[in-house]
């Protein structure tokens, strides 16, 4: 993640003198300075690995390779998911942005215009560089897509405003409706038809903290209720009002997702299950298990949960863990490798994982 907006800052730097030659602050002294400001924020903790002999030196380069492996041709896989997730990751800055970037369009070469359009465009490169597709890979288009946003807030229309408060309360009420009807089918196991639908997010789920979860998104739902009217009644002359009902929605969405259904959601997507089985078949050796393809994200949660240990660079591993496809598995690796186990989380039939032994 640094090594990714270290690399779309230093492409903006190089950039901005060709968007924006005619303007001091772009000339080559302070590009000059930037660079070398991004320097010295980047290089300290590498170079800080670097010196700490053995085990510093493996850790940069673990991290160096990691971060290189970060980048590569890109895919389908990932055009997909920036395309479902992507607009509702920026909302609602992404509107306003592009509303900045119409009404400015005549200035686009001032520093505060190109600055950001830079950024985002940069950014966007990163992410379709990206073969495996995660949330973390979207978080660099925040920047640039606010900075836009600030732009548009003095100068946005009336109307503009007005439809992005009836969306938001149109969109968020009815998310909270449906979350809460789900909620309470779960609960009571009426509508039967809801009851069996949540129930098969993660059959047999129980819990012993209802009524607290209750509570807070009762609470939750009244404030959101509070700004609606707050924002009817009193008509804010903020520059922020445009923004006020869309982050609003969006924050009784999460919290309401959060207080409710996270439990249901831990129970179906975490890796505890499929890491005490591993740790069960490896022993209690500390071997080491090359992990392919495995995400940062599943390495972490498979070591966290089974207390497994993953090769570190250079290192020799007579375990092989692979993920595929449960309806399309991939064949071995090679004669060598034995397979030993397989198995998957109880409710995901996409995801396979297939433990291999390395024979003598």
């Amino acid at each position: 993640m640094l090594f990714r907006s270290a690399v779309s800052l230093l492409a903006v730097l190089l950039l901005l003198p060709v968007a924006a030659p005619r303007y001091r602050l772009v000339r080559r002294p302070m590009l000059t300075a930037a660079v070398l400001a991004l320097a010295a924020l980047a290089v300290p903790w590498p170079l800080a690995l670097f010196v700490q002999h053995p085990e510093g030196a493996e850790w940069l380069r673990a991290w160096i390779g990691w971060n290189a492996a970060e980048v590569g041709a890109g895919s389908l896989r990932s055009l997909v998911f920036l395309a479902r997730n992507l607009p509702w990751y920026l909302w609602p800055a992404w509107p306003l942005a592009i509303w900045a970037t119409w009404r400015w369009r005549a200035q686009w070469r001032t520093p505060a215009l190109a600055l950001a359009l830079l950024m985002g465009l940069a950014a966007f490169a990163l992410m379709l560089l990206t073969p495996i597709p995660t949330e973390t890979m979207m978080l660099p288009t925040v920047v640039p897509f606010a900075m836009l946003t600030a732009l548009a807030l003095p100068v946005v229309q009336r109307g503009l405003v007005s439809l992005l408060d009836w969306i938001a309360v149109a969109t968020f009420s009815l998310i909270g409706v449906v979350i809460w009807a789900y909620w309470i089918a779960l609960l009571t196991g009426f509508p039967p038809r809801m009851a069996d639908s949540a129930m098969r997010l993660a059959p047999g789920f129980t819990s012993n903290t209802t009524g607290l979860q209750t509570a807070a998104g009762l609470i939750a739902s009244l404030a959101w209720l509070a700004l609606v009217w707050w924002r009817a009644a009193r008509r804010p002359r903020a520059i922020w009002r445009p923004m006020a009902l869309s982050s609003g929605g969006l924050l009784l969405a999460w919290v309401l997702m959060i207080v409710l259904w996270l439990p249901v959601y831990d129970a179906r997507v975490s890796y505890r299950g499929v890491a005490v089985e591993l740790a069960g078949v490896l022993g209690s050796g500390n071997e080491c298990i090359r992990g392919e393809p495995l995400d940062a994200g599943q390495r972490a949660s498979l070591a966290y949960f089974g207390n497994l240990r993953f090769n570190q660079p250079g290192e020799r591993c007579d375990w092989l863990l692979t993920r595929d496809d449960a309806r399309t598995p991939i064949a071995p690796p090679s004669t060598q490798w034995r397979q030993v186990w397989q198995g998957r989380r109880p409710f995901d039939t996409t995801e396979r994982f297939v433990l291999y032994r390395r024979e003598p």
